[in-house]
């Protein structure tokens, strides 16, 4: 994976915010915040070099882009596990930082995804979700309504086609709360949750 090393500068929304910002040219970016009191704070990280030739950043947490569209320079954001390639598009990125996982929903246009050491790129198309395993290396790829990330945008939350667990995960992280359930989960329904 190409270097993710020298991201001196650095944008972190106020806790419990996300931000909405142009980045350049004019590219977006919408950045969720952690929740008041969460562990690691969420942050997008610029390199020295950050210009309308060298569009890269270092993403650590969760964040929308819009990205304008230059086929000559285009637009990188890296994770600890995954670099994602853009030329003109629009697309969300988390990266879970308990595991170094990292999920990719692309909304419109083309992405390329390159995970790891490995130097093959998975080209993405909209309305699919990538989700990249650090710790077994799966990639798996399924079919998702992109319709919330417009809601992402503006600080809402919906979650469509997940398990109960998968829902507890974003109430903690969103809240930094802990919750136990006291009955075993059923893995196997999948509810709609807005919030």
């Amino acid at each position: 994976m190409p270097g993710i090393t020298n991201f001196p500068n650095y944008f972190i929304p106020q806790s419990g915010k996300s931000a909405v910002r142009e980045i350049s040219d004019p590219t977006m970016e919408t950045l969720r915040a952690a929740a008041s009191g969460a562990g690691a704070k969420r942050k997008v990280s610029y390199g020295k070099t950050f210009s309308p030739h060298d569009r890269t950043v270092k993403l650590d947490g969760e964040a929308f882009f819009d990205v304008a569209s230059d086929r000559d320079h285009p637009f990188f954001v890296k994770t600890n596990t995954v670099v994602v390639k853009v030329v003109g598009t629009s697309f969300n990125v988390k990266m879970y930082k308990d595991t170094d996982d990292t999920e990719v929903v692309l909304e419109r246009g083309v992405v390329k995804l390159q995970f790891g050491d490995n130097d093959n790129m998975i080209t993405m198309q909209p309305g699919q979700k990538i989700y990249y395993s650090s710790a077994s290396h799966d990639i798996s790829i399924s079919e998702v309504n992109v319709e919330y990330l417009m809601l992402l945008k503006y600080g809402m939350i919906s979650m469509s086609d997940v398990r109960v667990a998968e829902i507890i995960r974003k109430v903690e992280e969103i809240y930094s709360v802990d919750i136990e359930t006291v009955a075993p989960l059923d893995d196997d329904r999948l509810y709609n949750f807005n919030f």
